[in-house]
């Protein structure tokens, strides 16, 4: 089964929100790209800027199914960069017997990742998880669910690296990922919505 059709069923199954991944107004590409540092053998990640540097937060929606009176989201996913598709970073030699893997730096306390739909992984620092590999495609693209059961509002941050126990490709530097709890989308419109009347009432 395709992952993005598993992650489809974890989509109905989870109740997981259909929503836009990233704070902010324009919505970025949503998957980050791993790769390797350009003229090197060492692995790296690329998405978007703001992103990577902290000054954005990945927001977590009210979820339901396995995930109700918790916060979830399934994007950015983590897609290998292939020889085909040339960017800002070099491309994995995905024929070699590669064993690349995302490994858990720290997660803020209460913070949590699955593999759809709802197997936790990444459970302690120094755990990892290996991509997986399809067989009727060249790279990988796989989507994570990140999750917590905190309170709207929360903030956490997760710090990773990549590394590949196999040896063929070096250990990244570690980066790390913010993400906040936020109202569903038509929750938050309403809201905006209100707080825009209670202005206007007051002038």
């Amino acid at each position: 089964m395709k992952l993005k059709t598993y992650l489809l069923s974890a989509l109905l199954l989870g109740g997981l929100t259909a929503a836009p991944a990233f704070a902010g107004g324009e919505e970025p590409h949503t998957d980050l790209e791993v790769g390797l540092a350009p003229g090197t053998n060492q692995l790296f990640i690329a998405g978007d800027e703001d992103l990577l540097a902290g000054l954005e937060s990945i927001e977590l929606f009210p979820g339901s199914g396995f995930f109700t009176g918790g916060f979830a989201e399934a994007e950015p996913g983590w897609e290998a960069v292939e020889v085909d598709e040339p960017g800002e970073i070099d491309a994995i030699d995905t024929s070699l017997a590669h064993q690349i893997s995302l490994e858990r730096v720290s997660f803020s306390a209460g913070f949590e990742m699955y593999e759809p739909p709802f197997s936790q992984v990444l459970t302690a620092d120094g755990m990892s998880y290996q991509f997986i590999q399809e067989a009727t495609e060249s790279g990988f693209h796989n989507d994570l669910i990140y999750a917590n059961f905190g309170n709207l509002g929360d903030t956490f941050s997760a710090t990773f690296r990549l590394v590949d126990p196999s040896g063929t490709y070096g250990a990244s530097e570690q980066f790390t990922l913010n993400f906040v709890n936020v109202p569903e989308p038509a929750t938050a419109a309403l809201l905006l919505m209100g707080a825009v009347a209670a202005v206007r009432r007051r002038r």
